[in-house]
């Protein structure tokens, strides 16, 4: 595997990790200060944090599945073992794409949930 190749998977990882530790810090602030801003009677705000929850919650699931798919891209089976390693591989482009949606769906509700409590 050539450096750029090797950059590529360092690259991809880390933006891998990084979205990963974003999702479990937003649930963990969001959920250690819910009672501060999801009010108890209105329904809309607790379901907009419950999305939030389950939206970066999936995202940490398919981060860890880009990570194992890109695992083994990097440690292919023997049978696979004359291909080149590549990060555009159908399944880390799929498991990379998800985990980016997912987050950005998340951020969305928390943002609007942030937008909701100040009104």
């Amino acid at each position: 595997m050539n450096k750029r190749t090797e950059m590529g998977f360092q690259f991809a990882a880390d933006t891998t990790h990084r979205i990963i530790t974003l999702s479990a810090s937003i649930i963990l602030v969001t959920a250690t200060f819910s009672k501060d801003f999801v009010d108890s009677t209105e329904e809309f705000t607790r379901m907009l944090a419950l999305g939030s929850w389950i939206f970066f919650f999936f995202s940490i699931v398919s981060g860890v599945f880009t990570l194992l798919i890109l695992v083994g891209e990097v440690a292919p089976k023997k049978s696979d073992e004359d291909s080149e390693p590549s990060i555009w591989s159908k399944g880390v482009r799929w498991a990379a794409a998800i985990q980016i949606i997912l987050f950005l769906l998340g951020l969305g509700l928390v943002i609007l949930l942030a937008v909701k409590s100040q009104v």
